[in-house]
């Protein structure tokens, strides 16, 4: 079975499709890796840093939260401006990747083809998230439309972002706040498919 983790990091935005990393993983797409050896354990770090935790105590919501699976060190050698850490790849199971190593479609691009009983849905499970992303600071993954992943009805995130101090002010749920961070695209189409 072919195992396809979403690579999170600077340094794997950066990585050629094609190149194969840490003699283990092939790059597949941008920031889409296939674990070449998956009966071996993944490297994990030996102190959980801010940027893991979350996803750790996201696991209740694991249908819609990626999981870790693990991290790829990578040469420092390869970009000489790299600050320590930077080329840390954090790696993704259980994100919103087909069997083909494709990504799922983006909530906003399936948007008006959604009937408006699936787009609701779609919109109640962003709204049961935001508490628990907020609790830990990173209620912001929500706020970025290409983020936000569909199958069918399930939404998906396809990473975690932290929250910045401008994000701060974001309330305990998302209010009419919501057009200027985005989804003033999803409010102004046509409408849903009947």
């Amino acid at each position: 079975m072919d195992r396809y983790l979403w690579a999170v990091g600077s340094a794997a935005v950066e990585l050629p499709v094609g190149e194969q990393v840490a003699d283990r993983y092939q790059v597949v797409a941008p920031q889409i890796w296939q674990d070449m050896q998956p009966e071996l354990p993944p490297d994990f770090p030996e102190q959980l840093n801010g940027h893991i935790l979350p996803y750790l105590r996201l696991y209740p919501h694991c249908l819609h939260v990626p999981e870790v699976y693990g991290i790829c060190q990578l040469p420092q050698q390869r970009n000489f401006l790299s600050t320590p850490g930077q080329d840390v790849v954090i790696l993704l199971e259980n994100a919103p990747i087909d069997a083909n190593g494709n990504l799922y479609p983006s909530m906003e691009s399936m948007w008006t083809s959604a009937t408006a009983v699936r787009q609701v849905y779609w919109l109640w499970q962003i709204w049961e998230l935001w508490i628990p992303l907020s609790e830990l600071g990173v209620a912001s993954s929500l706020l970025v439309p290409n983020n936000l992943r569909v199958e069918g009805w399930r939404l998906r995130l396809r990473e975690l972002y932290q929250d910045t101090m401008a994000d701060t002010s974001l309330s305990s749920r998302p209010s009419n706040g919501l057009e200027d961070r985005g989804f003033d695209t999803l409010v102004s189409r046509d409408s849903p498919a009947e």
